[in-house]
């Protein structure tokens, strides 16, 4: 008997036996064959499967679709006004124009969108608007989706690009003059002009020009950035940069953290034109590199999310407001900053004055700010003879430049300015003061180390040594700096503003802030209907005779002010600045409070 208790399914799997095939004249009929039943049963899903087909076809010759329904045609027209077909990133995404702004969507997103309009295309058949659009051969299509502000739409379209510019947020096409438009915004003009510029109309044109570019050449980057930098809050800086931004619609981007900018995601940024820094450009040292080359780069670097990153045209400006005095870290020679120093001002610390602006620009639908944008579209840079791409030399740039020095610079400056050399912490001692003559002083090494050491600690910096103090002196006052053993010989104040001036590339008059601006009238505000003054490429009309200068034999020699007959006699370099000889006069200094 058998003792295997395995099933005998199992004992057959274990089995080694191959079935054989027997041969056919025995008999036995072959299990694998098809039997006739088989071929009945086929024969008949056939028919049965034809039978259904016909009546498919036979209803739908019946159906007929609703005359009053849309088209293929006619939907794929309509939603062509709205949405396009692009290529973004390497990624198809369909483009959707919302108001002032653009939007970029997946197309798993635009088909959810649309999936409850559907056309019906049998009896029981449908699809819907979003498959229907996306897989019809009259849809609209671009081969990729840029930002090119300064292109039409003529020229995107030959190009196969879609413009990712939604354009200004206003429409100054119903201004008729500049007239017109400066009344419509007088308010905001005379802020940048009397507050921001400190009624110096010189550095208000070149400013309002620098805003102007953005408008009439948005594709063409100055490579210049302007910084605002005032000592107190509140004094009208930012409102400057909110109403260009509502200009400027989408293409405004205003960043409080220096992550923003220097960032692994920087999508925020391809559609900018103006980028506002309020109080986030205090950067590391790799992240100030990183904003001083955006401020000139024609290409930069777009990563958005979720996506694989790609070059882009630069379009951006920078526009900084700080209180800081060492927001931003300008070298010497560098041409990339316009710098304006704001001044408090009793009337723009009032909520009023603000109040009265905005209104003056939100009144009638916008048409204050559409008189802006006008003015800032019509902004006649041969005229107003503006070159956006030249910084103006202003205080408040010399003040930045100064502050970016070496301390040992800013040391001898400040000491030439009150014309002594303190050795001494205590002020008031005259012993501690070395006073420096028209003819120079002779200091030792020792003392100047040691005031030099003195002013560092006074304004919380770290000094360097004696021997980098020399050279950094030596750098500044080049030949003028004369050495002995242990003694410096120091030139006259008069000349190491000079030496100053020049190593901070700038003049004189606006290193000892004696420099006022522009004295001439303020053209701009006149009515455009008055005359333009005479420019230098129109001829000048001849004087006449009664106008010519007296022959020389007949002049009588020029006799001196009464109050000019007892002071001495200047000592100073008549090449010097007429502002330089009024604060030094006879060679003694005035000291600068």
């Amino acid at each position: 008997m058998d003792n295997d208790s395995t099933p005998v399914e199992a004992r057959k799997e274990k089995s080694n036996v191959v079935p054989i095939k027997l041969p056919a004249d025995w008999g036995v009929p072959d299990t694998r064959a098809p039997r006739p039943l088989d071929e009945a049963t086929k024969t008949l899903a056939d028919k049965l499967a034809a039978a259904e087909k016909a009546l498919a076809e036979a209803e739908a010759k019946k159906w007929k679709p609703d005359p009053n329904d849309l088209t293929a045609e006619q939907i794929v027209e309509a939603l062509n006004k709205e949405y396009a077909f692009v290529i973004y990133g390497g990624k198809a995404r369909v483009a959707v124009r919302k108001h002032d702004d653009i939007e970029l969507i997946a197309t798993e997103d635009f088909i959810k969108a649309q999936s409850k309009h559907s056309l019906k295309t049998g009896a029981n058949k449908s699809i819907s608007y979003g498959h229907l659009w996306l897989s019809h051969p009259d849809r609209r299509s671009y081969d990729r989706a840029k930002f090119r502000p300064e292109l039409s739409q003529i020229e995107t379209d030959a190009l196969a690009i879609y413009n990712l510019f939604a354009g200004f947020a206003y429409d100054c096409s119903g201004i008729k003059s500049e007239d017109e438009a400066k009344a419509l915004c007088s308010i905001f003009l005379e802020h940048m002009h009397a507050h921001i510029c400190s009624g110096d109309t010189r550095n208000f044109l070149w400013l309002f020009g620098w805003f102007a570019d953005m408008f009439q050449n948005p594709g063409n980057k100055p490579g210049v950035a302007v910084l605002l930098k005032s000592v107190a809050q509140g004094v009208g800086k930012g409102i400057i940069a909110n109403t260009m931004g509502k200009l400027l619609a989408k293409c405004y981007v205003e960043l409080n953290k220096s992550s923003d900018l220097t960032g692994a995601f920087t999508a925020h940024l391809e559609r900018a034109i103006l980028v506002h820094l309020d109080e986030a450009s205090k950067l590391k040292p790799e992240h100030n590199d990183t904003l001083q080359s955006m401020i000139t780069a024609l290409k930069f670097l777009v990563h958005p999310k979720g996506m694989t990153p790609f070059m882009a045209a630069c379009y951006l400006r920078f526009l900084d407001t700080t209180n800081k005095d060492d927001a931003v870290h300008i070298v010497k020679g560098d041409r990339r900053w316009a710098v304006f120093k704001v001044p408090t001002h009793p009337e723009t610390n009032k909520k009023e004055y603000f109040a009265r602006l905005v209104a003056q620009l939100e009144h009638n639908d916008g048409a204050g700010y559409k008189g802006l944008l006008y003015l800032l579209m019509h902004f006649d840079f041969k005229r107003w003879n503006v070159d956006v791409r030249k910084i103006p030399q202003t205080v408040g740039l010399t003040e930045q430049k100064l502050e970016s020095l070496p301390p040992v610079i800013k040391w001898i400056k400040e000491a030439a300015q009150c014309g002594y050399v303190q050795t001494d912490e205590d002020a008031s001692q005259i012993d501690g003061r070395k006073k420096l003559e028209a003819d120079g002083l002779i200091i030792e090494s020792s003392d100047a180390y040691k005031a030099f050491r003195l002013w560092c600690k006074i304004n919380s910096c770290q000094p360097i040594n004696n021997v980098h103090m020399g050279k950094g002196l030596a750098e500044v006052l080049k030949e003028s700096l004369r050495k002995r053993r242990g003694l410096y010989m120091l030139p006259s104040a008069a000349e190491i503003l000079k030496r100053v001036a020049t190593y901070a590339q700038t003049t004189v008059e606006v290193l000892i802030g004696y420099d006022n601006g522009y004295q001439g009238e303020d053209d701009f505000f006149k009515p455009s209907t008055e005359p333009q003054t005479v420019t230098s490429e129109q001829p000048q009309a001849q004087p006449d005779e009664s106008e010519q200068p007296a022959d020389e034999s007949t002049l009588e020699d020029e006799q001196p002010d009464e109050d000019d007959t007892d002071e001495p006699a200047p000592t100073l370099d008549p090449s010097l600045p007429v502002g330089l000889k009024r604060l030094f006069r006879g060679g003694a200094p005035i000291v600068l409070r």
